[in-house]
C-alpha cells in the first residue's frame, strides 16, 4: 500500500490537528510521522490549504488506492472552496471515526508519481454530472400572482396590504409593515414561498422569525399576524428560529401535525416520502400534537409522528446531523442507502432506481454544494454501493 504511513492510523490525528485538538502525546506521533517522509509533510499543507474535510467511518482503502491509480480527481472537491460552518452543538463528528482527508492538491501529490493505468474521469464514469441545488424559489402572492425569487431584482418587490415584500441584499425575502399606513386596517393576507427539487430559501416574516426552507419545500403563512396567534403552514422541511412574543404563540401546521411554540429553534421534517413527520428542538420548548397525541420536547429532544399519528419522543438525537443540511451540509449517521438517495434525490433534482439489495448504513459527511459526482464517489469508496448515473437518472446498485 502506497499511502502516506498507514492512513487509518494516522487519519485520526490528522483531524484533530486541523481542529487544534492533539495533546502533546498525539503531537509527539503526528510529528514522528511528518518526519518519515518529505511527501507526509507535504500531503498535510496540502490538506490544511484546501481546507477540504470529509468523513467516512467505513471506507475501502484498496478502492481509494485503484482510483487514485486511475487518475480519477478528489471525490470530493468543493468549488472553489467547500461552505461549512460549524455546527453550534456537539462535537462535529466523532474523533474515533475513520477519516478521509482529501483536498485536490494531495489526491495529485499520490498520483503524480503513478503512471495513471487508464486515461479515466470522473466524466467519463457519470455522464452528463448534476450541479448541487441553490437558491430558488417561488413567491405566490395573495391575488394568485407569482414571483421567481431567484431571478427578481433587489429591493422592493410589491405591496401586501399595509406591508412590504423586499428582497434583501443577500437574497433574502423579507416582510415589513409600512409605518405610513399603521392606521389602516390590517387584512390576513396569505404567502406562500415554495422551493423545487434542487432549490432552498430563507426568509424573514414579519414578527422577526426566520425560516430556511429546505428542497422540495413550501411555507404558507400571512403577511402579517393578526389575531392571538401566529400560524403558518409548511410541506416538506424548514427550520424555524421563532421570535419570542409569548402573547402570539407560533404554530406550524404540518400534514396533520401541529407544532407550538413562544420561542424556539427547531427543525421540521415532514416529507411525503418519508416515514415519519420529525421535529428536532434545539432551544427552547415546543408541544406536538396529531388527534390526541400530544408530546413536549425539551432542547436535545426529537420527536416522531408515524403515519397512524402516534408519537413517540428520541432522547439520543444527533442534533448535528438533523440540521445540517441548513448549515450547507450532508451529514449521514448510520444511515441506509435509501435515506440517503432520497436526500440526494431532492437536493440534485435526480431520479433514484435500485437493482438489488444494499443492507449497509453509511457515515459520512460532505458539502452540499459538490456536484453528485462527488457525493455518490465518497459512497462508493466504501465498497458497498455503486452508481449508474446518466444525466437526472441514477440506478443504484450493491
Amino acid at each position: 500500500m502506497l499511502f502516506p504511513g498507514n492512513l487509518k492510523q494516522i487519519a485520526p490525528l490528522i483531524l484533530k490537528y486541523l481542529r487544534n485538538e492533539l495533546t502533546l502525546e498525539e503531537e509527539i506521533q503526528l510529528n514522528q510521522w511528518l518526519a518519515e517522509s518529505e511527501k507526509n509533510r507535504v500531503f498535510l499543507e496540502n490538506i490544511s490549504e484546501e481546507k477540504i474535510l470529509q468523513v467516512v467511518e467505513d471506507f475501502d482503502e484498496d478502492k481509494i488506492w485503484e482510483k487514485i491509480q486511475l487518475g480519477i480527481a478528489s471525490p470530493v472537491i468543493a468549488e472553489p472552496e467547500p461552505v461549512y460552518h460549524k455546527p453550534a452543538y456537539g462535537k462535529w463528528v466523532a474523533a474515533a471515526g475513520v477519516i478521509v482527508v482529501l483536498g485536490v492538491g494531495s489526491w495529485l501529490i499520490w498520483s503524480r508519481s503513478h503512471e495513471p493505468l487508464h486515461k479515466q474521469t470522473v466524466a467519463s464514469i457519470y455522464k452528463n454530472d448534476v450541479a448541487p441545488g441553490k437558491n430558488t424559489a417561488t413567491l405566490t402572492l395573495s391575488n394568485g400572482s407569482t414571483v421567481i425569487l431567484d431571478t427578481a431584482a433587489q429591493g422592493n418587490i410589491t405591496r401586501e396590504g399595509n406591508t412590504k415584500v423586499v428582497k434583501t441584499d443577500n437574497g433574502q425575502l423579507t416582510y415589513a409593515l409600512d409605518q405610513s399606513m399603521v392606521t389602516h386596517a390590517r387584512q390576513e393576507l396569505l404567502n406562500t414561498v415554495s422551493t423545487p427539487r434542487g432549490g432552498q430559501y430563507q426568509l424573514l416574516l414579519s414578527d422577526g422569525s426566520r425560516v430556511w426552507l429546505n428542497a422540495a419545500s413550501s411555507l404558507k403563512y400571512p403577511v402579517y399576524f393578526t389575531g392571538k396567534e401566529r400560524s403558518v403552514e409548511l410541506t416538506g422541511e424548514a427550520y424555524f428560529e421563532i421570535a419570542k412574543n409569548p402573547k402570539l404563540p407560533f404554530k406550524v401546521k404540518v400534514n396533520g401535525m401541529e407544532v407550538e411554540v413562544l420561542g424556539t429553534h427547531f427543525n421540521v421534517m415532514a416529507y411525503t416520502d418519508e416515514r415519519e413527520k420529525v421535529t428536532t428542538l434545539l432551544e427552547g420548548s415546543v408541544k406536538i400534537s396529531e388527534g390526541k397525541e400530544t408530546a413536549l420536547l425539551k432542547p436535545g429532544q426529537q420527536s416522531l409522528a408515524n403515519q397512524n399519528g402516534a408519537i413517540r419522543v428520541s432522547e439520543n438525537v444527533n442534533i448535528e446531523e438533523a440540521v445540517a443540511w441548513q448549515k450547507g451540509i450532508f451529514q449521514f449517521n448510520n444511515a441506509d442507502i435509501q435515506t440517503i438517495m432520497r436526500q440526494a434525490a431532492r437536493w440534485y433534482d435526480i431520479d433514484i432506481s435500485f437493482d438489488g439489495n444494499i443492507p449497509e448504513h453509511f457515515n459520512a459527511t460532505i458539502p452540499r454544494n459538490v456536484s453528485v459526482s462527488k457525493l455518490f464517489n465518497l459512497l462508493d469508496l466504501t465498497g458497498h454501493v455503486h452508481f449508474n448515473v446518466d444525466g437526472k437518472k441514477v440506478i443504484v446498485t450493491p
